[in-house]
C-alpha cells in the first residue's frame, strides 16, 4: 500500500534543443544528480549522503548498512536522428520504502540519515524543479557536468560488473558520461550507463 508521504515522485522535462548542448541527456542528468545531492543535505549529514553511478542516491545510517534513497531516471526522444526533449524522473524514498524484494542492494529512506524535519513531498518536488531549472539556466554546462564527476569519485575505484561479476578499475569517463574501466587483463572497456555496477559509494 501507498501511504501519502512515503516517497516523492516526479518528472520533469526540458527541450534539448533550449539547452542548446549535443550531450543534452548527460547535462540534464548532472544538473538533476547534483540538485538533488545539494537538496537532501539540507535535511541531512552530507556525510551520509552520496551519488552512485549513474543516477541513484544512496545514504549511509550510523546503525544499518548504505543503502540506496532514490535515483533519476533519464530519457530522451529523438526525431529525425536529432534530441526533441529530455525528461528525468525523480524518485526518492522518504519516510518509507517500495516492495522490491529482489533488490541487489539494500533500500532505505531519507528519514534514517534526516537531522532536520522532512519536507512535503510536493514541496520538494517544487524545489527540485526550481534549482533544476535554475541550475540550467546558468549555461554553465561544463561545470555542472564536472560536479556531477566529483560526487561520483569513480575515477581510481574498483568496481564489480553485473551480472558478469567482472573486476575493472575505473579510469575516466568518456564524452557521454560512460565509464572507461580496466580490466584485470589490461583491456580497455567501455562501461555504458545501462550497466550495474556493485560497489559501495562510501568506500
Amino acid at each position: 500500500m501507498d501511504i501519502p508521504g512515503n516517497a516523492m515522485l516526479m518528472t520533469v522535462g526540458f527541450p534539448a534543443g533550449w539547452i542548446g548542448d549535443s550531450r543534452a541527456p548527460l547535462v540534464v542528468l548532472a544538473a538533476a544528480a547534483t540538485t538533488v545531492l545539494d537538496t537532501l543535505a539540507e535535511y541531512a549529514p552530507a556525510e551520509q549522503l552520496a551519488l552512485k553511478y549513474p543516477n541513484d542516491v544512496w545514504v549511509k545510517p550510523r546503525n544499518a548498512p548504505p543503502g540506496k534513497v532514490g535515483g533519476m531516471l533519464i530519457e530522451t526522444d529523438y526525431t529525425g536522428g536529432q534530441a526533441g526533449s529530455v525528461l528525468v524522473g525523480i524518485g526518492i524514498n522518504l519516510a518509507g520504502l517500495p516492495n522490491v524484494p529482489d533488490s541487489p542492494y539494500p533500500l532505505r529512506s531519507l528519514a534514517e540519515v534526516a537531522t532536520n524535519p522532512l519536507p512535503p513531498a510536493e514541496h520538494l518536488a517544487e524545489r527540485l524543479t526550481e534549482r533544476i531549472l535554475e541550475r540550467l539556466m546558468s549555461r554553465e554546462y561544463a561545470p555542472i557536468v564536472a560536479a556531477w564527476k566529483n560526487a561520483l569519485r569513480m575515477v581510481g575505484r574498483v568496481v564489480l560488473l553485473r551480472p558478469t561479476g567482472q573486476q575493472v578499475r575505473i579510469i575516466g569517463f568518456d564524452a557521454d558520461g560512460s565509464l572507461r574501466a580496466l580490466s584485470s587483463d589490461g583491456a580497455t572497456l567501455l562501461v555504458r550507463d545501462s550497466t550495474s555496477l556493485l560497489y559501495d559509494p562510501f568506500a
